[in-house]
């Protein structure tokens, strides 16, 4: 295959995956939990991405959304604390 052939290659299977995603997407239950006001954008949106990985950055989770092992212990010990003194001060003075 020459290079630009696999150029064009590329960009049909990018189109064949933009059509899919404007189409199935809207319908699905995440839609709504991203915020996107209605499919007439999002579908904008999707048909001006450029490349597979621009596409692909619309469905990463933002920094303060990503899992961290450490938030979360942190979260939990936090959560812990709370209940243990809350305990201790129900049993000292009931």
């Amino acid at each position: 295959m020459k290079p630009s052939s696999k150029r064009r290659f590329a960009i049909v299977r990018s189109r064949s995956l933009q059509a899919w995603i404007a189409r199935e997407y809207p319908q699905s239950e995440w839609f709504r939990e991203a915020c996107w006001r209605n499919a007439a954008d999002f579908r904008q949106v999707v048909y001006g991405c450029r490349s597979f990985e621009e596409l692909a950055r619309m469905f990463r989770c933002h920094p303060e959304e990503e899992p961290s092992i450490r938030r979360d212990l942190v979260r939990f010990l936090m959560v812990a604390l709370v209940v243990g003194v809350v305990i201790w001060l129900l049993a000292r003075y009931t």
